[in-house]
């Protein structure tokens, strides 16, 4: 009597189970589906990237300053700005790595980009002075250009993911380029003296080319559209050593023209990255 009362309790027990196990889908519970956008353990923006950028620059020129050496002094004057252009466009690449702690995000990042900006300025400037027994009139004629046709940055991000799919940013660093510098200039001077006036023309010229380094400060926003797709949008101020650029005239006389000018610029870019 006691083995039929075990018998039956473990034939109950059978089918107690064979009655869930056929509620359950083929093979098991099913795996649950996975949202389009999932933090990980390591956060969803931690990892390497790359993308590419476009954008545009805007070259502050407060700093223009313009001195004539020669003749064993120096004259400084305000240069008389006639026509200006300072600003250009930029394109580029960029890699990076992320790594992040609940909503805290820190990385690294390098870019380098093509640019084409120019800070040119052109204008004229005349004085007189007064000699023993006559006068000296003198025009100067100038044009000078700066130009940006490179750069690149190496900086590290400090952001702040507000959602799970947008992350505010602060960045900083190193940056440098090559920066050309090319000008030329007119100097006439008029000289009357004892009923006489001489006239005598000085042409000025100079093409050089420098790579210089700085720093970069900016910030940005980054919107994830998925688990490897970002949008960015990015400022950054890109300040490099300011420029001297020496005419030195082309008859080979003392006489040089030195203008100094900032290359200190604001950059708005737009990028695309992809987070591997």
């Amino acid at each position: 009597m006691k083995s039929v009362k075990i018998f039956a309790a473990l034939a109950l027990g059978l089918a107690a189970t064979s009655a869930y196990a056929a509620d359950m889908p083929f093979g098991g519970p099913a795996a649950p589906v996975a949202p389009v956008f999932v933090a990980t353990s390591s956060g969803p923006w931690a990892g390497f990237y790359a993308g590419v950028n476009l954008g545009g620059a805007y070259v502050h020129d407060s700093d223009i300053s313009v001195n004539w050496i020669g003749s064993g002094m120096v004259d400084p004057f305000p240069a008389a700005i006639d026509d200006r252009k300072n600003n250009g466009f930029l394109g580029g690449a960029q890699v990076g790595y992320n790594f992040q702690m609940g909503g805290f995000v820190a990385g690294v990042e390098a870019d380098l980009q093509y640019a084409d900006i120019r800070n040119r300025f052109s204008g004229a400037h005349s004085f007189d002075r007064t000699l023993p027994g006559g006068t000296l009139s003198q025009n100067y004629d100038f044009a000078l250009q700066s130009e940006l046709e490179w750069f690149g940055t190496a900086r590290v991000r400090l952001g702040y993911a507000v959602a799970p799919q947008l992350l505010v940013y602060g960045t900083g660093g190193l940056a440098f380029g090559e920066i050309k510098t090319s000008g030329t200039a007119v100097d006439t001077f008029v000289t009357t003296s004892g009923g006489r006036t001489v006239t005598e023309v000085d042409t000025y010229s100079v093409r050089k080319s420098k790579t210089e380094t700085g720093y970069t400060l900016g910030a940005g926003l980054e919107y994830a559209f998925n688990r490897n797709l970002s949008l960015k949008g990015e400022y950054l101020y890109l300040n490099l050593p300011e420029t001297d650029t020496v005419l030195v005239s082309d008859d080979a006389t003392a006489d040089t023209y030195v203008a100094k000018h900032k290359n200190d610029l604001s950059i708005f870019r737009a990028g695309v990255n992809y987070k591997f």
